[in-house]
């Protein structure tokens, strides 16, 4: 076993699980975590600055210019997990197999500890070589990605107070996607130039109770549900955002033959084709064109034998490039007929900016990702969940969002989920992505 994935199943077995608002940290899981990293990693933890933002370390990289920043952005908060359904408990890392084979299993691997460990992994080794970057670049460690964003906000708050000039953000959010696309038979690398907005919406109704022996001809449950049946009936307007148009270009570009290599090419014409395909093709190609609003809590009632005077749903909105939250409320208030359905805002941000993919950033970005993953297109991508990256935004044009991993569709179908793994050879080809680049910038 190499002392890099020693270093990395160390880092795997500490449960930094995420704070929410049912589930408060051990927060001396994260200090443990942080004392291992400057353990680890001497050199760097000597030579980089380092302040703590809550429980997110912010490094500086010192570098020949200080005139612009670089940040490298990932998370070390995971997902809660327990060892029921796993079959490996998920903080006790274990590798199975040998060679090629090998296969890392723990929380954490994917999501996101397999890039934020590839980073300290990089920068350690050039540190040790003596090397300089040619701009300051911060490391900046998420503690609740998974939860709030608080961490990566009070990053953002700070590198704008202290009037860093940050040129380019990179995230997690792509990947190098085995299997992934019709018509490709090569590994896609996808990288996030924009990502979703997120929002919540609170649905809620209230009329009086009684027996449930006797009830009225609507209850509460019934027009809430009915209400959450309107929205699924008519969804938001579908379209192909910049990120989704630029990508299909690309890979109708790198197809062999089919639907898709035509469509890409008869653009705009096919645009309908275009957008009716991605619609059927899988979830996530759906989610690409088009706000998608989902219930994904209800509650109602107080006892199996009375009616509910009052029933809740909540709503997950994740808003497109092009649409707005209050497109969404608009959108709400038209499709829902019950005009007793009081209709909430709990929180909201907007879709993020598109970054370019034509600057000398991207540029940089994409030969490296076609250095190192010479096998795969190379393509930009929309993110459709979020990440820490959408709140840098605020002080920076250039956010990408790419995990260094090649993955395939079982594995990726493991993140927040059992059993997450990553195959030990492309955790190490991530690390050479990470030294590759930073070299360059």
């Amino acid at each position: 076993m190499s002392d890099s994935i020693s270093r990395f199943m160390q880092l795997l077995a500490i449960p930094t699980i995420t704070p929410d608002e049912d589930y408060q940290a051990d927060w001396t899981k994260f200090s443990e975590y942080q004392t291992l990293v400057a353990k680890l990693y001497p050199k760097l933890s000597k030579t980089l600055d380092l302040k703590i933002l809550d429980h997110t370390p912010l490094y500086r990289w010192k570098g020949k210019s200080s005139e612009s920043a670089v940040v490298l952005l990932a998370h070390y908060d995971v997902v809660p997990a327990t060892d029921e359904g796993w079959l490996r408990a998920p903080f006790v890392p274990v590798i199975e197999g040998e060679g090629a084979e090998a296969v890392l299993y723990a929380r954490g691997t994917m999501d996101n500890k397999g890039a934020q460990v590839g980073i300290l992994e990089a920068v350690e080794s050039l540190v040790s070589d003596g090397f300089i970057p040619q701009t300051d670049i911060y490391l900046a460690f998420g503690h609740d990605e998974e939860s709030f964003g608080r961490g990566a906000q009070a990053v953002v708050k700070h590198l704008k107070e202290a009037g860093v000039n940050v040129r380019m953000v990179l995230d997690e959010g792509g990947a190098v996607a085995e299997e992934g696309f019709s018509g490709v038979n090569k590994p896609v690398a996808v990288i996030g130039v924009a990502e979703r907005g997120l929002m919540t919406i609170k649905l809620s109704i209230e009329q009086q109770g009684g027996h449930a022996s006797t009830p009225p001809k609507s209850t509460t449950t019934d027009r809430i549900s009915k209400a959450i049946l309107q929205i699924n009936k008519h969804p938001m307007p579908a379209g192909l955002p910049k990120p989704v148009e630029d990508m299909v270009k690309k890979l109708g570009a790198a197809a062999d033959s089919g639907v898709l290599k035509i469509a890409a090419k008869g653009l705009p014409i096919t645009r309908p084709l275009i957008i009716s395909a991605l619609a059927k093709s899988t979830n996530e190609s759906a989610a690409m064109i088009r706000t998608t609003i989902v219930c994904t809590m209800i509650n109602a009632g107080l006892a199996h034998n009375a009616l509910a005077e009052k029933a809740e749903a909540i709503l997950n909105v994740r808003l497109n490039p092009g649409d707005t939250g209050d497109d969404v409320l608009a959108h709400l208030r038209k499709v829902i007929s019950d005009k007793g359905v009081k209709i909430e805002e709990i929180n909201r941000s907007e879709a993020s900016v598109i970054s370019s993919t034509t600057s000398k950033d991207w540029r940089t970005l994409e030969s490296t990702v076609a250095e190192v993953f010479p096998e795969a297109v190379v393509t930009p991508y929309l993110v459709v969940g979020a990440t820490d990256s959408r709140f840098f935004s605020e002080i920076c044009n250039a956010v990408y969002r790419f995990s260094p991993l090649i993955l395939s569709a079982a594995e990726r179908a493991t993140m927040h989920a059992k059993n997450e793994q990553v195959r030990v050879d492309h955790w190490l080809r991530a690390v050479e992505f990470f030294k590759t680049f930073i070299s360059k910038l």
